[in-house]
């Protein structure tokens, strides 16, 4: 077999029918759901999606070192030709362990392996595609700006999928490379570097103009206003440019929106990813794999807290007193056990007050609007929604981190939000994500005296009888998760003992 690479896609060439099946699978995860489709269910389709491309044998990249690695365990020959054209120059500066990136902020040792291991070769192949896998707040943006300095290939576009990372990310950046950096998204279109961030919404809508259905398996926020045609032209052309990209919490890339990314991405040389929670489950890590590559670099979280890089957690179960419902399907379970569980309000207040008399600050996160209006016009502090820019949440999130405000109800700050000081976690709104179950884990950042992060989750208590308890298995599989961590301390604490 013949392997030949460029800098996108990767083509096999073969006269054996049996090994392409066999790398068609390689290449394949099962979709679920699929049981119901009539296709599947009249024999016309196995179920699986397939990364391969039939017509010309090809597919991206990303997968290369998956397909290398099979071919060594089943040991097959192949040749291989590398057509990729990767300027090799680095700028060693930034690997020096006493080299101070700004404010005299230092690259700690984990940081500065995991740029090393970006740097490695690997089957005599220099890598331009990997992931960082690193715990929540443990310093990815800061890694995957400073690797940007030490690959040193510009234009340089780092990709988000919400507002809150974009500004946050364009704050450290303009200390990490001395200059303004440039920012696309919450209406500002603003390109005066050769750095610029942007969130995946407005790249989609500057180079699918016409189309604004963001594809299935979205995450993120569409809150974009609308950028004019000279605009568009120019980002354009920047993006197709662009050499090296960098995408944040890479695990939502597997939606359409972001697959039709490496189609305009011309010129792109080097494609890294950073996140704190590599796993899905639903079977389509192919996808993110096949634009950002494998892990390559993996800080556990009980070595990272062990080095004092985030704190441990203490979670606390909070069971709430049994209610009635009217019906007890999914959507009248959360009307009545969540958004209007006065149980619920009620502690979420106390928990909030007796915070706030110990200088203590809280996010309380929910998943639905009407629940977080009642929790405001409780408490009477600010609330972070969807329909909230970018600028003003960034102004909240500065407040409640100086403490000059406490407590802050929200649905938006979970994935990425910086906020060093955050004492509190107050889950109002339950998912059964795990993914989302460590994205929400926002209080962790070691912080002036600070020797735990703290989660409340509330558990609602709904009499359901023989029908299905929703909520309950939501609670239930969160703290299935969270027992799993060498690092969380989980207390089950009933209301009365609030």
């Amino acid at each position: 077999m013949k392997i030949t690479i460029d800098n996108k896609l990767v083509y096999i060439e073969t006269d054996d029918k049996d090994l392409i099946k066999r790398i068609s699978l390689l290449f394949s995860y099962a979709v679920q759901g699929a049981f119901f489709s009539p296709q599947y269910r009249a024999g016309r389709w196995d179920g699986r999606i397939r990364l391969l491309n039939k017509r010309n044998l090809s597919f991206n990249i990303g997968l290369l070192f998956r397909l290398l690695k099979w071919l060594e365990l089943e040991k097959i020959e192949y040749e291989l030709e590398d057509t990729r054209k990767i300027d090799g120059k680095i700028n060693t500066d930034y690997l020096m362990e006493d080299k101070i990136l700004y404010d005299d902020i230092k690259l700690r040792k984990y940081q500065l392996d995991a740029i090393k291991s970006f740097l490695k070769y690997r089957f005599n192949l220099p890598l331009t595609r990997g992931i960082f896998n690193l715990p929540p707040r443990s310093g990815k943006t800061l890694l995957t700006g400073a690797l940007g300095l030490v690959l040193d290939k510009y234009p340089l576009l780092f990709i988000v999928h919400k507002i809150d990372l974009a500004y946050q990310t364009k704050e450290v950046f303009e200390k990490l490379y001395n200059k303004k950096i440039g920012i696309v998204g919450d209406g500002k279109f603003i390109i005066n570097s050769d750095v610029i961030v942007s969130t995946i919404q407005s790249i989609y809508r500057t180079v699918e103009s016409s189309v604004f259905d963001f594809g299935k398996n979205f995450v993120g926020e569409v809150i974009e206003k609308d950028i004019d045609n000279k605009q568009k032209e120019k980002f354009k052309e920047i993006i197709s440019r662009v050499r090296t990209v960098i995408s944040d919490e890479c695990h939502v890339s597997s939606s359409d929106t972001w697959q039709k990314l490496p189609k305009y991405l011309e010129s792109i040389e080097y494609g890294i990813g950073c996140t704190g929670t590599p796993f899905r489950e639903d079977g389509a890590e192919l996808l993110v794999e096949q634009l950002w590559g494998n892990v390559i670099y993996d800080l556990p979280r009980d070595i990272a807290v062990k080095e004092n890089h985030i704190l441990p957690m203490k979670i606390y179960f909070i069971h709430l007193p049994l209610i009635s419902v009217d019906k007890f399907d999914w959507q009248s379970q959360k009307k009545q056990g969540l958004n209007e569980n006065q149980y619920l309000i009620n502690a979420v207040e106390k928990i909030v007050k007796r915070s706030e008399r110990k200088n203590m600050s809280s996010v309380i996160m929910v998943r639905e609007k009407s629940q977080g209006n009642k929790i405001q016009k409780r408490l009477g502090c600010s609330y972070l929604h969807g329909g909230v820019d970018g600028e003003e949440r960034m102004k909240v999130y500065n407040l409640l981190n100086k403490k000059r405000i406490k407590t802050i109800v929200s649905t938006v700050t979970d994935i990425g939000v910086n906020i060093p000081s955050l004492d509190n976690v107050i889950i109002a709104g339950l998912s059964k994500s795990k993914v989302l179950a460590f994205q929400r884990i926002r209080c962790g950042t070691p912080f002036e005296g600070k020797k735990y992060g703290n989660m409340f989750i509330l558990c609602p208590n709904i009499d359901t009888g023989k029908e299905k308890n929703y909520l309950r298995n939501h609670w239930k599989r969160l703290m299935n998760i969270y027992k799993k961590e060498k690092t969380f301390q989980i207390k089950e604490i009933n209301y009365k003992e609030l």
